[in-house]
């Protein structure tokens, strides 16, 4: 009996830990005090489901003889990979503490409510946290953006300023059936309504395009990334409930032909001053591209060198 308490103590511990990750995500980070008290409910709950009375179970820990202790604690990259992650073995502690609980139907009741919690969770994390310490990578061709993903970007966007939207919308969808094995970002440029109609993540805008006007079209639970030149129409952003910016171009570039380019001082403004998160693009390649992350940018967009995605990332995330 000793070993079944060991067991069940292990799994509401293990429970109880991957919830409090996701509480303290919803409390600190998204700020949402009714996600954060229904994690908090079901947290607490746990133990009173159980047959084995609290002090039996630690009596029957045994923490210093457990095999999995030495494991490597894996690295995640993002928010969405921690939320997941923890999600995950909340569930999975909760399935087993099923199968050892007169009450295993009310501990399922629990386990089915943190999978539409995860959901919700992650869909929050997505509008405010769209990418990190990422590249993004922007291009017309579909075969360059799955590429990409393929070798580690999580966010990329289709931008084509030649064709009609009947003939964008084909590639979009090629784009998003890689979603069906990986997990990253789908924005496209310029067409909101796209955006709607193939249900992928989210839209691109410029200066020339109302955020609000966009909102309307894609709804609440979708992306608006918009255009941006100095910290004063970063800050607007803010306000007009973009999720993202970018800021640019760092230095000239031929895809924005006659635009100026804003330098480092404000990629170093837009680190500092930004409510939001920005993606540092324009003229970034694997020889300046130290100069731009010293500079406050945790994401950086690229078009022509879209082939480098590998070595770009090495340098964000290792800084090798």
């Amino acid at each position: 009996m000793r070993k079944i308490n060991r067991l069940l103590d292990a799994n509401v511990n293990r429970a109880r830990e991957g919830l409090r990750v996701l509480e303290d995500i919803c409390r600190f980070v998204l700020a949402d005090a009714r996600l954060t008290e229904e994690l908090k409910s079901i947290r607490h709950g746990l133990r009173d489901l159980l047959d084995a009375p609290d002090g039996l179970l630690v009596l029957s820990r045994g923490s210093d003889a457990d095999v999995a202790r030495e494991r490597p604690v894996p690295r995640r990259m993002d928010l969405r990979q921690i939320t997941a992650a923890n999600a995950k073995r909340a569930a999975e502690a909760l399935r087993v503490l099923e199968e050892f609980s007169a009450r295993g139907s009310e501990i399922k009741d629990r386990r089915y409510l943190v999978y539409d919690l995860e959901k919700i969770i992650r869909q929050k994390i997505l509008l405010q946290q769209p990418f990190y310490r990422d590249v993004y990578v922007i291009s017309d061709n579909p075969a360059v953006l799955i590429k990409a993903v393929r070798s580690g970007s999580r966010v990329v966007q289709l931008r084509d300023k030649k064709n009609d939207q009947e003939t964008i919308y084909p590639k979009l969808l090629q784009v998003k059936k890689l979603k069906e094995t990986d997990d990253f970002i789908l924005i496209v440029n310029d067409y909101p309504g796209l955006a709607a109609r193939a249900d992928i993540d989210g839209v691109h805008i410029g200066q020339d395009t109302d955020p609000a006007a966009v909102r309307k079209i894609i709804g609440a639970d979708k992306i608006i990334g918009w255009t941006t030149h100095n910290i004063t129409q970063a800050k607007k952003a803010a306000e007009l409930g973009v999720n993202y910016i970018s800021a640019g171009p760092v230095w000239a570039t031929p895809t924005k032909p006659g635009r100026p380019p804003v330098g480092l001082e404000y990629i170093r403004a837009a680190a500092v001053l930004s409510e939001l998160p920005f993606v540092a693009i324009g003229g970034i390649d694997l020889k300046n591209v130290r100069e731009v992350l010293s500079a406050g940018a945790d994401t950086i967009g690229i078009v022509r060198s879209a082939g480098d995605v590998k070595k770009y990332l090495q340098l964000i995330r290792n800084g090798e």
